[in-house]
């Protein structure tokens, strides 16, 4: 029988078809997971805050020099998003996300064909569409565009063997210098990256000469990373671009308690909670990790065929994701040990976002080992699957004692412990290991098909319910609203937002969306002073059920909000301005004939330290006076009354931890020429973690003005 010509074609397609349905079938999948999590997203109140309002004001308000963090290339490009989405831009920034994520799959899908089968592979890169990682598509935060950047790391680490060795160092660490300028946190990776290299190197059969080339691709990479990190930096940014940490970052870096003996306890204490954490999760995978790790990782090639495998191979697999996931694990747990001085609270959350992107290699491990006859080693496997086994017990029993945020780690805050779902998950968890251990070739395939999603199921069931919340508004979403609504673009840096919560209060400013609106954080229940209503006018949104001072201008009220319009400083403080002094570097008598109880100038102005702090005047203060004080309070002070006594008067007063000015009337018998101020309770840097300041700080004096109410202005 014969052919037509015009068959061929027809025929050639359809076989292209057929070879290519899994890839077919990714494209559909992804198709669908996007329009999924778009209508998902679609419309929900942003909720993470500060972050959310933090990288709004940043990419959209500010210059990118002023940047708290050295995100410069996500900036960049969520500034070019944001500016075609106009007034939709916390939509376009979704859709940006929703990209990157659907890229990462794709990117995942072909590394995963380099070590599993087709099937294989579509299922561990359609897993990641789903997995709890999708829940920051959600988010105006650069979790998405890390994301990517990982999954094209791995790409051409794992797949890229082919290149020549020097060029395979230099765009991997190229793709690292990428990812810093996206979260900075990137660079912690690198060492790892290196080490990968390095076993590349070893792995040629070329004598000892593998050490010349191991060093020269840790050199390559590094170098890379660093002249991209900065020279793209600088384009963006110009000189803040040259900053290796950024402010946050860098402050952090400068004034973390420092002691490794002292991070010791805490470390285990975190490390112990990441680990049943993983365990729960991916316990299988984490004992194909370690059983490859010491069975097929240091196993050198004898030819050049076989480097040319194993640079390929599900050991060297095994070794990238130990090394990621060892790198940003680690540096996880050290950071959240670091933050031991703020408290139990703070030690005991699970932070695993800095490390879930790893989870999906961590699955691929898995799908690598489907079908491989497990022969070695039966001592390692049975002492592993039992160790985890063992963990699998020691996470039912403390894992609920750990803080779970879902914006931490949605992996773990999306399950619900107490429910006897978790305990069916660790069972089944544990017969994998044990059928592993046993030598039963199908358990990888059952943990990729059965354990993983059962795994993923039930954190999308926490997902959801997460972001559904998200789709009433707030008080603060309500008044920030309402602020927006009725008050001139002109006169919105000169909001206040006032409460106890500085997230609803970000959340508030986020509506509003003015760089320049500031806050003053309230006392838990307590009232706002009359005092500590801006003196410079503007408008006030108060944020909960706090008193208010009488005789306020309330513009708009609502379901826990407030909008009032405040008279300026000369409408409610009539008087002649006698004069002001500064108390920054730049001090010089005037206004002020000295000052007793002050640490050093600093460009700001300069702290209290101890008991009482004591302002000399030049000539007596007026009977009927105003002092406005410009300040902030250090540490717990800012939720306690401060007493300024003027003779034998005296007034309490209160100010936020925040930069706010304060106005206190003054009753006289004329002669007073000083002021003292009692502290209520000073504290030091030292003793909340900030390493090498041992003052007792109390409050922090930028400016003092001095008003005589009894003279015309």
């Amino acid at each position: 029988m014969t052919r037509s010509v015009t068959d061929l074609p027809t025929g050639r397609a359809a076989g292209s078809l057929r070879r290519h349905a899994w890839e077919v079938a990714l494209g559909a999948s992804l198709l669908a997971a996007g329009l999924f999590l778009f209508q998902r997203n679609y419309g929900l109140y942003p909720s993470v805050f500060a972050d959310e309002w933090y990288y709004s004001k940043m990419t959209r308000l500010e210059p990118f020099e002023v940047a708290l963090v050295p995100s410069w290339l996500y900036l960049w490009l969520m500034r070019i998003l944001t500016e075609a989405g106009g007034e939709r831009f916390l939509e376009a920034v979704r859709l940006g996300n929703l990209a990157f994520l659907l890229g990462s799959a794709a990117v995942l899908y072909a590394t995963a064909r380099r070590f599993a089968s087709r099937p294989m592979a579509y299922a561990v890169a359609i897993a990641s569409t789903l997995a709890p990682l999708n829940l920051y598509s959600a988010y105006f935060m650069p979790e998405m565009t890390y994301y990517f950047g990982f999954c094209l790391l791995g790409w051409i680490a794992l797949t890229r063997a082919g290149w020549h060795w020097a060029v395979h160092a230099a765009v991997a660490g190229a793709v690292i210098g990428l990812m810093s300028l996206v979260k900075v946190h990137a660079l912690f990776l690198l060492p790892g990256l290196c080490l990968f290299l390095a076993y590349r190197a070893w792995a040629r059969p070329h004598g000892h000469a593998w050490i010349v080339q191991a060093l020269g691709a840790a050199a390559l990479a590094a170098a890379s990373a660093v002249i991209l990190k900065f020279g793209l930096g600088w384009l963006i940014a110009g000189d803040a671009g040259l900053h290796l940490f950024g402010q946050f970052y860098g402050r952090a870096a400068t004034t973390a308690t420092s002691s490794v003996i002292d991070l010791v306890k805490p470390a285990l204490v975190v490390g112990g909670g990441h680990l049943a954490t993983l365990t729960l999760l991916a316990a299988l995978p984490l004992a194909l990790l370690v059983y490859g790790m010491c069975t097929k990782v240091l196993q050198r090639p004898a030819t050049a065929a076989g480097a040319a495998n194993a640079a390929a191979s599900p050991g060297a697999l095994a070794l990238y994701t130990f090394l990621m996931l060892g790198s940003a694990g680690g540096l996880t747990v050290l950071y959240t040990a670091s933050l031991n001085f703020m408290g139990h609270d703070e030690l005991m959350r699970l932070h695993l976002r800095y490390y879930s992107f790893v989870f999906p290699l961590l699955w691929l491990a898995a799908g690598a080992a489907a079908g491989d006859a497990v022969r070695r080693a039966p001592l390692l496997r049975w002492a592993l699957a039992l160790g985890l086994c063992l963990g699998l017990l020691m996470a039912l029993r403390y894992l609920p004692g750990y803080r779970m945020l879902m914006v931490d780690g949605p992996d773990i805050a999306g399950i619900d412990l107490a429910h006897p779902g978790t305990m069916a998950l660790a069972l089944l968890q544990g017969a994998l290991l044990l059928g592993w251990a046993a030598g039963l070739r199908a358990t990888p395939l059952l943990f990729v098909i059965v354990a993983l999603p059962a795994t993923l199921v039930a954190t999308q069931v926490g997902v959801a319910a997460e972001l559904e919340a998200q789709r009433t508004a707030s008080a603060a979403d309500l008044g920030g609203q309402a602020a927006r609504r009725l008050v001139p673009p002109a006169e919105r840096a000169n909001i206040t937002l006032v409460g106890q919560i500085p997230g609803n209060l970000m959340r508030a400013q986020f509506q509003i969306d003015d760089p320049k609106s500031s806050l003053l954080v309230l006392p838990w229940d307590g009232a706002l002073s009359e005092e500590q209503v801006p003196t410079h006018g503007g408008w006030l949104l108060l944020i909960g059920e706090n008193a208010l001072p009488k005789g306020l201008d309330v513009r708009e009220a609502g379901p826990g909000y407030r909008l009032i319009k405040l008279r300026s400083q000369a409408d409610r403080l009539k008087g002649r301005e006698i004069g002001q002094a500064r108390l920054d570097e730049g001090f010089k008598p005037g206004l002020l004939e000295g000052i007793d109880g002050f640490s050093h100038a600093e460009q700001w102005g300069r702290w209290s330290t101890g008991k009482q702090v004591t302002l000399r005047f030049a000539q007596p203060l007026p009977p009927r006076a105003a002092l406005m004080l410009e300040g902030q309070a250090f540490g717990v002070n800012a939720t306690l009354p401060f007493v300024l006594r003027a003779g034998d008067a005296s007034v309490n007063f209160r100010i936020s931890g925040s930069a706010q000015e304060i106005g206190l009337r003054l009753l006289t018998d004329g002669t007073v020429r000083s002021i003292v101020i009692e502290i209520p309770q000073p504290q030091s840097p030292a003793d909340l973690g900030y390493q090498g300041d041992a003052r007792q700080l109390g409050i922090g004096l930028v400016r003092v003005r001095l008003i005589d109410l009894d003279q015309a202005p």
